[in-house]
């Protein structure tokens, strides 16, 4: 029996469709940008760790570190070192890209 191509998350509400065409840290990034840009995830709501991600949906680490820190360059997020990743306070909505992979 083959495993399923997603893996929905049951915390986040993400779904990684590893046959697609798209690369995983991207599908993760749009999740993210639309769930913040929707109001899923309030200003100043803390994101669960790099670690319970990476756990959670079954990638690599480096590959939500890289998707936190693209987001924290786009403004969408504040890292904390030793407090964690908190969405920004104005969050903006959601663009074409974003509303469509939603």
């Amino acid at each position: 029996m083959s495993e399923p191509s997603q893996a929905p998350s049951l915390e986040l509400g993400i779904a990684i469709d590893r046959r697609a065409d798209v690369p995983i840290g991207v599908q993760l990034a749009w999740a993210l940008r639309t769930r913040i840009g929707d109001g899923r995830f309030a200003p100043g709501q803390r994101l669960p760790g790099l670690r319970e991600v990476a756990e959670e949906l079954g990638v690599n680490v480096n590959t939500v570190r890289t998707v936190y820190q693209r987001l924290e360059q786009e403004g969408l997020v504040d890292s904390q070192q030793g407090s964690g990743t908190f969405v920004g306070p104005t969050p903006r909505q959601p663009s074409a890209v974003g509303t469509i992979a939603a």
